[in-house]
């Protein structure tokens, strides 16, 4: 009989019935910048993904800021009014940010704009 409850505590992890080991998956989404601050970040969402969350805590050393694809520098956020990619997990009943993505303006589109 204890071999028996052995070999199921060895297989059923194994097997894919349990979740052991296993990493939380993240969502994504994409929005517009409405706040950001040292530790808070919150997106108007793009209209056709109204049910994502709003709002995302960015956790210090755990969240990858990156921007036009490298990494972006120390203290850096995406400023208010910019497109973002957020991929995010729900921890501790808190959607975190795990990575935010954003791209800076080309400066000829910067050019045309002012001239």
């Amino acid at each position: 009989m204890k071999t028996i409850f052995r070999i199921l505590a060895f297989v059923l992890p194994l097997s894919g019935i349990s979740s052991f080991g296993m990493p939380l998956l993240p969502h994504r989404a994409n929005g517009v910048v409405t706040s950001v601050d040292t530790k808070s970040l919150t997106l108007d969402p793009l209209p056709e993904r109204e049910d994502r969350p709003a709002a995302f805590v960015i956790v210090e050393g755990r969240t990858r800021l990156r921007k036009d694809g490298k990494k972006a520098a120390a203290g850096e956020r995406p400023p208010v009014g910019q497109s973002t990619r957020i991929y995010y997990r729900k921890e501790l009943g808190l959607w975190v940010a795990i990575e935010v993505a954003w791209r800076s303006k080309t400066p000829l589109v910067d050019e045309m704009q002012r001239g």
